[in-house]
């Protein structure tokens, strides 16, 4: 039986139970490496030389139950039935000089992007899984490659550079040079980032100074990304006010069972946040209008507020309309204006009226309304008990 085992992979196909119909038993601690490797040759697929060397190192400890076959197992266990199988082990990150180096149909030529490169490995995979904010415009991996593509910007090279600057990659000059900037930025905001730190500004131009020169100290961080300005300023206070203007992105939850609508209001009026858009849902509409007009009526004149829909028949919430005198056209007074989640009317579109937050009730709106919304307002605040799942996957999130 001695020629039975003449290579390596003759016996890893024996351990394996692959190949002979023979009876030995892996250490537990060997068995899922030995059946995977096997299985490999098994399918004529070469070793390679570190599975070659490892395997080497298991199979001494089969030895003596691989020569009761009468196996010359020193000569076996160091010969191969294939030449190795050489594997590229370079590692790089480099920036793709054109869209020829990426293999994205349709690419815009436009957007650059950088390649980050390794041989297969779990432990740097999950570094790239840990990447935040990647999606498919930032990123590209076609399934089987050892290459990764991402767009070149500011915030994916520091985010990608600080997980693999110390794991043995040859990184681009360019890239390197990036990144230290980027770093240094980071590391040092109040010298170089229009930003917001212990009640002062930094690093802003005349206009904006100018801009937010009225302001209140809490109205400057409710709009800091109104105003292009980072906001480094934490705290600990719990209240509505507080949790509205340190929200950590432009949309903001306020869950009826534990904020009431009088408090909202409140806090938009505190931080003057008019011309503001007010999105009813038609259902809902006449006791909504009817509460946001109530709370907002001493501080609001009628003139200054305008529903931009209407309901089929004469209903109450038609009747309120009329009756406090809210069919106004919208114009560069107006503070606030109501319309249907259903629905954007084109008034808007055509004037000159903008709002620069907006209140939802239920978070519902139909892509028009949301769109609109999304590109004009800073501050979204939606009266839900929860976000939707339509809300929470949408653009609102990571790229405000």
């Amino acid at each position: 039986m001695v020629n039975d085992f003449e290579t390596i992979e003759d016996l890893l196909e024996s351990l394996a139970g692959l190949k002979k119909n023979i009876s030995l038993e892996l250490e537990t601690t060997d068995a899922t490496i030995i059946n995977s490797i096997a299985r490999q040759v098994f399918r004529g697929t070469a070793l390679t030389d570190r599975q070659f060397a490892l395997m080497q190192e298991k199979l001494k400890s089969y030895k003596e139950k691989f020569e009761v076959f009468d196996c010359d197992f020193d000569k076996a266990v160091s010969t191969l039935r294939q030449p190795l199988r050489e594997i590229d082990r370079s590692k790089y990150i480099k920036i793709c000089k054109s869209s020829e180096e990426i293999p994205l149909a349709g690419i815009d030529e436009n957007r650059q992007w950088f390649k980050v490169r390794f041989p297969f490995s779990k432990n740097l995979i999950m570094n790239i899984n840990n990447i935040p904010n990647k999606n498919n415009n930032t990123y590209f991996h076609e399934k089987g490659s050892h290459e990764h593509y991402f767009i070149k910007t500011e915030s994916m090279i520091y985010q990608v550079i600080d997980k693999f600057i110390d794991r043995n990659f040859d990184i681009d000059s360019e890239i390197i040079k990036l990144y230290n900037q980027i770093k240094a930025i980071k590391d040092n905001p109040l010298d170089h980032l229009p930003c917001i730190f212990d009640e002062k500004v930094y690093n802003v131009s005349n206009d904006v100074k100018k801009e937010i020169s009225n302001l209140s100290y809490l109205q400057i961080i409710d709009r800091h990304k109104r105003h292009g300005l980072i906001n480094l300023t934490k705290t600990d206070k719990t209240d509505v006010l507080s949790n509205i203007v340190y929200r950590t992105d432009t949309f903001y939850l306020s869950n009826p069972n534990t904020e009431t609508l009088d408090q909202v209001t409140d806090c938009l009026y505190q931080l003057d946040r008019f011309p503001l858009l007010v999105v009813l849902d038609e259902s809902h509409a006449e006791e909504q209008l009817y509460q946001c007009y109530t709370n907002f009526k001493n501080v609001c004149l009628s003139t200054e507020q305008s529903v931009l829909f209407r309901q089929e028949g004469q209903t109450d919430f038609n009747k309120f309309i009329k009756s406090k005198k809210l069919n106004n056209w919208v114009d560069k007074d107006t503070k606030i204006v109501y319309i249907s989640c259903n629905k954007l009317p084109k008034v808007l579109l055509k004037s000159n009226w903008s709002p620069i937050a907006s209140l939802m009730f239920g978070g519902r709106a139909n892509r028009n309304v949301d769109t609109y919304i999304r590109e004009t307002s800073d501050l979204v605040i939606n009266r839900d008990v929860m976000i939707s799942p339509m809300r929470k996957y949408s653009q609102y999130y990571g790229n405000l």
